[in-house]
């Protein structure tokens, strides 16, 4: 059996939006690093070694085809992750910015205990709305750019602060030291927690 350590797809090798299902299930189960660029990746699927996972999709507003659902469902069958950039592949949850609060409430957080690096790089609601859920180590070094667009609608302080309170909520001593927010031309609102000083 091959074992693939890591893998890059570029828009060379494949075609449509990116790898079925299955290419994650059957042919690469044992994938440590995976980067997609300018392809989505199969939600909905996870991977137990998978450690570090790269996406890049910036032809359009997100993905086409999956849900925020399905987002969460591969991130819980994902243990080993370390490491999690996404740039433009995260669906909306809920047009509605009230909608989204409500989501966070009824779901149950993502259990990403490895998870030291996350960089999330899209519009308001999805970006926030994965911060809130996603339960990583309180030394991770979080950065969020988000960005107001389309249906994803205008920057909701109601959504960032449920976001920021839910993740600081699962800690006793979070172990940052350090915030940054920022506002450029191109985001509505810039993040970065680290426990680097």
């Amino acid at each position: 059996v091959n074992r693939y350590h890591a893998f890059h797809m570029s828009e060379a090798i494949i075609t449509e939006y990116g790898p079925p299902r299955a290419f994650i299930t059957d042919l690469t189960p044992h994938l440590e690093a995976l980067t997609l660029d300018g392809y989505l990746f199969p939600w909905g699927v996870g991977s137990q070694c998978l450690r570090s996972l790269t996406l890049r999709w910036n032809h359009g507003m997100g993905s086409p085809t999956y849900t925020i659902i399905n987002v969460l469902d591969s991130l819980r069958g994902m243990p080993a992750l370390e490491k999690l950039e996404m740039t433009g592949n995260l669906p909306d949850p809920d047009p509605d910015p009230n909608h989204s609060l409500k989501f966070i409430e009824d779901q149950k957080t993502v259990p990403a205990l490895r998870l030291t690096d996350v960089r999330l790089h899209h519009f308001n609601k999805p970006c926030w709305v994965l911060l809130a859920l996603l339960d990583t180590p309180p030394s991770a070094t979080i950065v969020i750019d988000a960005k107001e667009g389309g249906a994803f609608g205008q920057l909701s302080v109601e959504l960032v602060e449920k976001a920021i309170s839910r993740h600081f909520q699962r800690y006793h001593r979070p172990e940052y030291k350090e915030l940054t927010i920022w506002q450029t031309s191109s985001t509505s609102l810039s993040v970065t927690l680290s426990s680097d000083s």
